[in-house]
């Protein structure tokens, strides 16, 4: 029950995980990061070893019930309060190991938690977000050596020529037939089978006996075989279009040839253990760095706990309501599965309004002195294509801005909030809520009023990251409008939803909204803006998706 509870917490999570292991990307491997836990549970949970008299349910409440609210707060309110980022810092798989050390402690007591705290801590292991910020040095790095190696290799034994210019990863395969080029990009670089042997690698060297220094030297020389491994693999896929060509070595031996590779890498190191002064741990063996032995053979395991149904009640109905708030997918139309943003850099082509006509009215190049060199802010003008009835007498013809700041750093769009801004000149706010704007965004409206100018001005905001120039960028995008006139835009259909409505009103308390207007002018344009960003954000949503098909 415990392991159908947090399966079903966090389904999407671990679906998306899966989904990856297919991809040839480096971070394919982290969908054996759970399989290789649940190994762990089974390994460890039968292991004879000293642990804590511990039977006192109050205190299995006191450390396992705020594990999983925590888990549960974080997962109903961050995608509110953090908008896109939270997809994008996959805080939901940052949750994961919590919620299982709680509903662990809740149904099995401490005594099991701290039997089982290895394959608690290696689920972190699973968070994209470490390895999407750190593996770009590591990829080059990667990618530089192994080409390297590769073109001293081919000068010596003619399997296939290197091809000057570029970056060097390109080589001329002679096939007599059919002469072809491959081009080895850092996913053949050997980044992907030097990570899973690195997961796959720390969970052996966790139940193995030896020094610490021994295991650290045992992974280094995987990882040092594992890309040696990857080379030859290179080599035999030159070989292989030599001899056979192109449709043999690409479409036939390349897709298996790694996962052999890397399966040949992992049990030559299980093999080479005792090179190293390593052994492995029997499961239900007695470890004599664990405790005294005498002690361990007399210890016997109770795993039954009283009043279980309570602390099982409370595991159930939270993991069903944080897999409520977690079966949301509607944010992978600006987000991929680990995280990386699928948006590109703002344009009026790829921000379309059904009914109005934008343009580019303005830019502001002195905005790099608060946001950084290469940052910028262009402003875009939002007319409707025809003149709305009763609209003929107005004093100004309605119209809605929209100001677009690009960033690569999010300190600086945080440091310069849009609130900040508008109090250091004087506006009078007169009301915030955060708003859904669909595509897993949350944003806020604010109506605000300037006392330069004595009029009232509606906002909505918000923030998200994207792909600009092969780096990560972030964009802060502001929707402003003085009057909606006689026009309407329909909101794009927003289900209703129990649960996202719970998220909102718990992000409102912790956040709360300031102020409450009820002047219909001032309703009307907020409700005007609000339609209008939910249409940008579904045209830039059906933009992405597009150019990625």
């Amino acid at each position: 029950m415990v392991l159908l509870a947090i399966a079903g917490a966090y389904h999407n999570s671990l679906l998306s995980l899966v989904r990856n292991l297919a991809a040839d990307t480096p971070l394919a491997y982290l969908g054996l990061v759970p399989v290789i836990a649940l190994g762990l549970v089974l390994f460890k949970a039968r292991s004879r070893r000293w642990e804590p008299d511990v039977h006192d349910r109050y205190i299995d409440y006191i450390v396992g019930l705020p594990l999983v609210l925590f888990a549960l707060a974080v997962v109903l309110v961050g995608p509110v309060l953090l908008s896109s980022f939270y997809w994008r810092w996959r805080l939901d798989m940052l949750t994961l190991p919590v919620f299982t050390a709680g509903a662990v402690t809740l149904a099995f007591g401490l005594r099991t938690t701290s039997r089982l705290k290895l394959p608690v801590a290696f689920l972190f292991l699973a968070w994209p977000l470490p390895y999407t910020l750190l593996l770009g040095d590591w990829v080059r790095s990667f990618s530089d050596a192994t080409i390297a190696a590769l073109r001293q290799i081919v000068a010596v034994v003619p399997v296939a020529r290197a091809v000057d210019g570029g970056d060097g990863s390109l080589f001329a395969v002679q096939n007599p037939l059919k002469p072809f080029s491959v081009s080895v990009g850092s996913a053949c670089a050997g980044v992907n089978g030097s990570l899973g042997f690195l997961l796959v690698g720390s969970a052996f060297a966790g139940f193995v006996r030896g020094r610490l220094v021994a295991r650290l030297a045992w992974l280094v020389g995987g990882l040092a075989l594992v890309w040696a491994l990857n080379v030859v693999r290179i080599l035999a896929i030159f070989g292989a279009g030599n001899a056979l060509g192109e449709d043999f070595a690409i479409n036939a031996l390349h897709p298996f040839v790694g996962l052999l590779t890397f399966n040949v890498g992992i049990v030559a190191m299980i093999v080479a253990l005792p090179l190293f002064r390593l052994r492995l741990r029997a499961p239900n063996g007695v470890d004599r760095d664990d405790g005294d032995e005498r002690v361990a053979r007399r210890f016997v395991p109770r795993l039954v706990v009283e009043r279980r149904l309570v602390a099982m009640a409370v595991v159930v109905a939270t993991a069903t309501l944080l897999g409520s708030a977690n079966a949301e997918r509607e944010h992978e139309l600006l987000t991929q599965d680990l995280g990386q943003p699928r948006l590109t850099e703002f344009s009026a082509a790829t921000a379309t309004v059904a009914g109005w006509t934008p343009s580019l009215s303005n830019s502001y190049p002195w905005v790099r002195q608060y946001f950084g060199d290469g940052s910028k802010w262009n402003r875009y003008t939002y007319l409707p294509n025809t003149a709305p009835a009763g609209d003929v007498g107005a004093v100004a013809p309605v119209y809605v801005t929209v100001d677009v700041i690009s960033t690569w750093d999010l300190g600086a769009l945080a440091a310069y909030g849009l609130e900040a801004c508008y109090g250091f000149h004087n506006y009078r706010v007169l009301e915030t809520q955060r708003v859904n704007l669909g595509a897993g965004v949350a944003g806020k409206a604010i109506v605000y009023y300037n006392p330069a100018t004595g009029m009232n001005w509606t906002a909505v905001y918000w923030e998200w990251p994207v792909e600009m120039g092969g780096r990560e960028e972030y964009e802060r995008v502001v929707l402003n409008a003085s009057s909606a006139g006689a026009v309407t835009v329909p909101a794009v259909a927003q289900p209703r939803d129990p649960v996202g409505e719970l998220q909102f009103a718990l992000a409102s308390l912790l956040g709360g909204p300031t102020g409450k207007v009820t002047d219909p002018q001032l309703v009307a344009t907020r409700n005007l803006l609000l339609g209008f960003g939910q249409a940008i954000v579904d045209a830039r949503a059906q933009s992405a998706l597009a150019s990625a098909e």
